[in-house]
């Protein structure tokens, strides 16, 4: 999970460094819904929790001068986020090292937890019907 103030920030300064294609850079969080592909995030997140959003995919490199933030899949998406004010937000990145890179930039909590926890984790919610892992709780609460 990221703190979405300290990831931006990160973000801005890997930018002004890296200025290696979209990958890197990071509009102004005035610009972001000016990108050409903001209105699909858009529609994405309104449909609610019973059609996800996947997760942006990127990490961070440690580089001897400073740490550069990189996305695979997912800067439209973290676009619509930082302009809608969220307060934290997890992203998917696959490997290890680039997971405790961005964790030590702008994480929060404990760490990143591999998908294997959460499979485990939430497999067991999914039959508590307290749970918002639970079928019947996904139309309850249709739109995040």
């Amino acid at each position: 999970m990221l703190d979405a103030a300290r990831f931006y920030r990160e973000w801005v300064a890997s930018s002004l460094e890296a200025q290696v294609g979209r990958s890197s850079t990071v509009a102004l969080k005035r610009d972001m819904p000016i990108d050409y592909k903001f209105h699909y995030a858009a529609d994405g997140f309104a449909k609610g929790r019973r059609n996800p959003v996947p997760l942006a995919d990127g990490g961070a490199n440690g580089l001897g001068w400073g740490s550069r933030i990189y996305f695979n899949d997912g800067v439209t998406r973290t676009y619509w986020l930082l302009t809608h004010g969220v307060a934290s937000f997890p992203i998917e990145v696959s490997r290890t090292e680039p997971a405790m890179e961005l964790h030590r930039l702008a994480g929060i909590g404990e760490g990143p937890i591999p998908y294997a926890n959460l499979l485990a984790q939430n497999v067991w919610e999914f039959d508590d019907p307290a749970s918002p892992w639970h079928p019947g709780n996904w139309l309850a609460e249709d739109r995040i």
